[in-house]
């Protein structure tokens, strides 16, 4: 007959066997959880990390673009002065006399005064020339400068995708480590409960193996042998 004592020292086996497999199965649990924790950690440092440099690059665009508008401006402002001087020009070369070569005109004119005014003329047409060389220099300037910040607004626009892109996955990234510190710190509590109900087994197993030797009938000695 199988005695109180063995049934009890059989049944702490049992179930300090099984709690031994969930415990295991738990830190085990715990310590996948908390490697991928860590590699979720390292991937979000390297999202931050590139955001920054993304977010460099626009500020270091932003400067370039203002740059290049202050330069447009500045070409802007001197076509229009340049503008105003040519339109002077044109103005005295009216007021001076158009067709001063003319052959009729040249009789009814002394020398001197006809020489003036071929001077007057070459004068005005060579500070035409030059500012009309002037005007075009500034032209194609403001236009190569429009497109150089044309194109530094495109790389800015890409790069400002390419920081959203970066903010959402970082985003992610971080609600995956939350997700991840949660069911740790489920496991990490069902460990712990785990561990604490298995103790308590054990200390229960142990009192009652010792109360069922406590009433446990000693046992009768045998009698004496009679003799032949």
């Amino acid at each position: 007959m199988v005695s109180a004592v063995a049934i009890t020292v059989v049944s702490l086996v049992v179930s300090s066997g099984a709690a031994v497999a969930t415990v295991g199965s738990d830190r085990a649990q715990i310590a996948q959880l908390e490697q991928r924790i860590a590699a979720q950690g390292a991937h979000v440092e390297a999202l931050v990390a590139r955001s920054n440099e993304v977010q460099g690059q626009i500020a270091a665009l932003d400067v370039e673009i203002a740059a290049d508008h202050e330069r447009v401006a500045a070409d802007q402002r001197r076509e229009s002065a340049s503008s105003v001087v040519l339109r002077g020009v044109a103005v005295s070369a009216y007021m001076s006399g158009v067709g001063m070569g003319s052959p009729a005109l040249a009789v009814f004119t002394n020398a001197p005064s006809v020489r003036t005014a071929v001077q007057e003329n070459s004068y005005l047409g060579a500070a035409n020339a030059k500012i009309n060389d002037e005007l075009n220099a500034l032209a194609i300037d403001r236009a190569r400068t429009q497109r150089a910040q044309r194109a530094l607004r495109s790389t800015q626009d890409q790069a400002r995708a390419t920081l959203r892109e970066l903010t959402g996955a970082r985003a992610a990234a971080t609600a995956a480590i939350a997700s991840s510190e949660a069911m740790l710190n489920h496991v990490s509590g069902n460990l712990r409960s785990l561990l604490a109900a298995a103790s308590a087994e054990r200390h229960a197993a142990q009192l009652a193996a010792e109360r069922a030797l406590a009433t446990r009938p000693p046992a009768q000695e045998a009698p004496p042998l009679s003799p032949p």
